[in-house]
């Protein structure tokens, strides 16, 4: 049995070396595509002003954020002096 289980266990070592062997070339050229596209989609971005208008957008809701803040603030301050 010990035999049978060695000869499955270098059967399988051996079809996946030959499935690695076999898919490394079009595995990278999947990486490579994607990595392209990545770049195409940073370049677009930055290109058409996209990467500007959402850091807009992210400071004007943080500022609201703050505003927000201040006001539960000042009514927790008013809240404990007041022992509302």
């Amino acid at each position: 049995m010990q035999g049978d289980v060695k000869l499955a266990k270098s059967a399988l070592e051996g079809l996946a070396i030959q499935v690695y062997e076999d898919s490394k070339g079009p595995m990278r050229e999947g990486v490579q595509m994607f990595t392209k596209s990545i770049q195409d989609l940073n370049a677009y971005i930055i290109k058409s002003g996209v990467a500007k208008n959402i850091g807009r957008a992210l400071s004007k809701g943080l500022k609201q954020m703050e505003s927000a803040g201040k006001g539960v603030i000042e009514f927790g301050k008013f809240a404990t002096k007041h022992q509302v």
